[in-house]
């Protein structure tokens, strides 16, 4: 009977340890979800001659394919490209990151 009853008391401590843990676990996720929302990152929408920072993705032929954040990649058609000096087409690498319009 007495080992059932440290038993059930055993039990009792382990679930009360766990739930602990589950609260602080919580407490960490909430913390970080308001870290996340606190963040300066811009999502609104870029509109056509915003200046922004980016990484580039891709060096393409005809255009050039940059991630701008917010689950965006931006384009830069061939045109735009055009305008640029070949000696500094010649600088961009992908995974470097740089301010454009």
């Amino acid at each position: 009977m007495q080992q059932a009853s440290e038993d059930q008391q055993a039990s009792v401590e382990q679930q009360a340890s766990e739930d602990q843990q589950a609260s602080e676990d919580q407490q960490a996720d909430e913390m970080l979800f308001e870290q996340y929302l606190a963040e300066e990152d811009d999502l609104s929408l870029p509109e056509r001659g915003d200046l922004r920072e980016g990484i580039v993705v891709e060096v393409r032929t005809n255009e050039l394919l940059v991630n701008i954040g917010a689950k965006r990649d931006g384009i830069v058609p061939q045109s735009d490209l055009n305008r640029l000096e070949d000696e500094y087409m010649g600088t961009l690498l992908e995974g470097e990151t740089y301010r454009l319009s």
